[in-house]
């Protein structure tokens, strides 16, 4: 009996110590992490303002915070433009809350047009959580291109000067006779006599373009990309009264084309500009422009109820030259109206003329063809024209277009596929579709 009494007061005196014992409070969940928070961001020019020339500064303003969860880190500023990068800056940050004053040079190089550049902040904090923004319109600041000059000078090895007037925004182009230009030449902003004004902005030296043995037309420069163009003295009088007759559109069947050649259209009741593909010609002025292709023998085609001209490879071009045809479906000539005659494989007849199409080069080896497309294309590229000749090809822009696996139906055991068909970011539109007769790759490129 007293053994158990023992017991019973030695547990008595565990439990009381035991309640005794302070009791430590449950502290719950650690608090969720989060991101830091932009608050608000914008570019500006000069006292705030909206707008700015090219090349001038920009300050790039933003309020940063961060809860108790951490701290705020760094920052990723850039600046972008089509894909260039006009300007960036990146730096450490600390503490919960950040004002950022960035000083920015905005320089895109020489720009005809204006335009709001891309502007994305990111903000990384402690915790490695980051929060981006990407600048509005109303956020952003207006780059302006530099005034135009009037004219510009084009001043050759020999001292003689040549006037370049204004012919489209960024481009332009002598008008004198070019016949005793020398060997190069510079492009300059201002003269004095025959000199070049230093105190003038002065692009160059070029060497004088060839022109097949033809001469000069004129001779073009464009500030923005700084690429010398040219005219050469070969014109093309495409006259409708001129035409043959197939399936009910007018034909010319073997026209001669030189590339950089001035074209003469007559007697169309259209705008040319709005008429012809526009790959294949530019420099409208009237009812001329210049072709741009390459130098071969085209038929051309007036489709008339339309009013499409259309420039396409022979049939009997087999083993005399290299060409490349674009067809498929649901794809079309980018004129207007849109999709009234689509590719349609290598219908022929009255379809002929534009159910497949024919691509141009600069190089022989870089092809390309302006289309509209649909998001359900089909399209295949072809040497020659004929299905045995058809090519593989892979794609560089896999976003815009994929390539169809080549597979064996489970039914009829027939192997088909190689299609551009469309990729996760395509959107219906005009597009240049550019294939490399070398390599077999192919790229999809929104047209503008």
């Amino acid at each position: 009996m007293k053994k158990h009494l023992i017991w019973a007061l030695a547990a008595l005196a565990v439990t009381a110590i035991s309640c005794n014992k302070p009791v430590t409070p449950d502290p719950g969940p650690e608090p969720e992490k989060t991101a830091p928070k932009i608050l608000s961001a914008s570019l500006r020019g000069a006292g705030g303002a909206t707008e700015i020339i090219a090349g001038e500064s920009a300050k790039f303003t933003a309020s940063l915070e961060n809860d108790n969860t951490g701290t705020l880190a760094s920052y990723s500023l850039k600046v972008t433009h089509q894909g260039w990068t006009i300007a960036q800056s990146e730096g450490a940050l600390a503490g919960n809350t950040a004002n950022l004053d960035v000083d920015l040079v905005l320089d895109p190089g020489a720009i005809t047009e204006a335009f709001y550049a891309d502007v994305q902040l990111v903000v990384v904090n402690s915790n490695n959580l980051s929060a981006s923004k990407t600048l509005s319109e109303a956020e952003n600041v207006l780059i302006k291109p530099e005034p135009a000059p009037e004219k510009l000078y084009l001043v050759d090895n020999n001292s003689s000067v040549y006037e370049m007037a204004l012919f489209s925004p960024g481009f332009y182009k002598t008008d004198a006779d070019l016949a005793a230009i020398g060997t190069s030449f510079k492009v300059a902003e201002k003269v004095n006599g025959s000199s070049i004004d230093e105190s003038g902005k002065v692009w160059g030296s070029f060497p004088v373009p060839d022109s097949e043995s033809f001469g000069l037309l004129w001779l073009g420069f464009n500030i923005a990309t700084q690429k010398v163009e040219k005219m050469i003295n070969f014109t093309v009088v495409a006259d409708i009264t001129k035409m043959a007759e197939d399936y009910g559109h007018g034909v010319f069947w073997d026209m001669e084309f030189h590339k950089d050649c001035k074209v003469v259209f007559e007697g169309y009741g259209a705008n040319a500009e709005e008429m012809v593909q526009k790959d294949r010609f530019d420099c409208f002025d009237g009812n001329t422009a210049r072709y741009t292709g390459q130098t071969t023998k085209w038929e051309v085609y007036f489709i008339k109820s339309e009013k499409w001209l259309v420039l396409r490879d022979h049939w009997y071009t087999f083993g005399i030259k290299k060409c490349l045809w674009v067809t498929g479906a649901n794809a079309s000539l980018p004129m207007l109206p849109i999709g009234v005659r689509p590719l349609n494989w290598f219908a022929e007849a009255g379809e002929l003329p534009t159910s497949s199409l024919s691509c141009v080069t600069k190089d022989g080896v870089i092809w390309e063809v302006l289309m509209y497309m649909k998001a359900n294309f089909e399209i295949k590229v072809y040497d020659k024209r004929a299905w045995a000749n058809e090519q593989q090809w892979t794609t560089i822009t896999p976003n815009l277009f994929t390539i169809t696996p080549m597979e064996a139906d489970p039914e009829t055991g027939k192997v088909d596929g190689n299609y551009g068909v469309a990729g996760p970011d395509f959107v219906e539109g005009y597009y240049t579709l550019k294939f490399n007769s070398d390599t077999n790759e192919a790229g999809l490129y929104s047209y503008e």
